[in-house]
């Protein structure tokens, strides 16, 4: 995980450098980057409210499961 943020650190120099040649790949880039960044804030949020969490989950599959049994949409 650290050699990532420290590449990431690298290209994110890269990239400053030659800011004036803006393109699809830089923007990419910070995409993915913010991402996984919030993936890893919900995967952090889910393990300190997992009890809460998984109940609501519960909550949720099973109220999506009754509505397509009984043909309705959301």
């Amino acid at each position: 995980m650290k050699k990532f943020f420290q590449r990431s650190k690298l290209m994110g120099c890269l990239f400053e450098s030659e800011s004036h040649r803006w393109n699809s790949s830089i923007f990419f880039f910070e995409i993915a980057n913010y991402i996984l960044r919030m993936q890893n804030l919900a995967v952090f949020f889910v393990r300190i409210n997992w009890k809460r969490t998984t109940i609501c989950a519960k909550g949720l599959f099973l109220r999506t499961v009754g509505t397509f049994q009984n043909g309705k949409k959301f």
